[in-house]
């Protein structure tokens, strides 16, 4: 991970290697917690969105029965989304109010997938805020994956090497 001078971002340079003589499962996905307010809209660049599981529904994006559910204050139960078939190289959040966000960019070739995660807006989900975080209130993770989704994994071969670059923009 590398802050450089005078450059607005964090630079994130992936490596995975299998330094084994075996075949091995990975999966790889960057996280990043960001403040749940109800002005904070999800900017995802899809149409679609299924839910880790492989056989799930797909679902428009982002009204799905009437509800922009691309507004944090929109989700009242927890709730992990994840774009399908996204071939876009950013998303993030945005927050109306302050006029500000974070947006991650990747080549969506390398680094496909393209998640969110809340607790939701209702009182189940208010409880991990004691529990989860030091007294900053609730939080959203916006994440970038290796795969489409987190159900999804791939061998990586004897001595393979895997890189790419992620970049997060406040």
């Amino acid at each position: 991970i590398t802050l450089r001078p005078d450059t607005a971002r964090l630079e994130e340079g992936v490596t995975l290697f299998n330094a084994t003589p075996q075949n091995h499962l990975y999966l790889f996905w960057t996280n990043t917690a960001v403040k749940a307010t109800d002005d904070a809209q999800y900017i995802y660049p899809m149409r679609e969105t299924v839910f880790d599981d492989p056989f799930a529904i797909v679902q428009s994006w982002p009204m799905w029965k009437g509800v922009d559910r691309s507004w944090y204050k929109n989700d009242p139960s927890a709730l992990a989304i994840f774009g399908r078939n996204v071939q876009r190289n950013f998303f993030g959040v945005y927050y109306h109010e302050s006029n500000n966000g974070v947006v991650h960019v990747a080549d969506f070739h390398q680094d496909p997938g393209k998640k969110f995660w809340t607790w939701g807006t209702s009182r189940d989900g208010k409880i991990w805020d004691k529990i989860l975080s030091d007294n900053d209130g609730s939080y959203n993770e916006i994440q970038s994956g290796r795969f489409y989704t987190q159900g999804s994994r791939e061998f990586m071969n004897p001595r393979r090497v895997e890189k790419w670059m992620e970049y997060w923009y406040p």
